[in-house]
């Protein structure tokens, strides 16, 4: 018999147990857990010349002209990432003055 604390659709502790072995073992779709829209495509590149961004629905671009011993000093990879971080930054401060919805 089943105790009143498990009805109305909680689930019982050794259902919950088989759940999570049976989707550890199946694997568990990032579909089913985040739904997410696309409402920018930002391409950003790094170079031995700067840094640079382009928003390709807007048009709008940016460029940031970085002094010789940065760019000697860091890895392009880290210009990437650093490239990367100011598009997404001023696409959030763009989407805040528009008020994209």
């Amino acid at each position: 018999m089943e105790s009143s604390s498990y009805r109305y659709g909680k689930i019982r502790p050794i259902s919950l147990v088989k759940f999570l072995e049976y989707t550890s073992q199946r694997g568990v779709s990032i579909n089913n857990i985040a739904h997410t829209t696309i409402k920018s495509y930002i391409v950003t590149n790094a170079c031995e010349h700067g840094l640079r961004g382009y928003n390709l629905l807007t048009g709008k671009a940016w460029r940031l002209k970085l002094p010789n011993w940065i760019t000697a000093s860091y890895h392009i990879h880290l210009l990437e990432f650093i490239a990367s971080l100011i598009g997404i930054w001023l696409e959030t401060i763009d989407d805040e003055k528009t008020n994209y919805t």
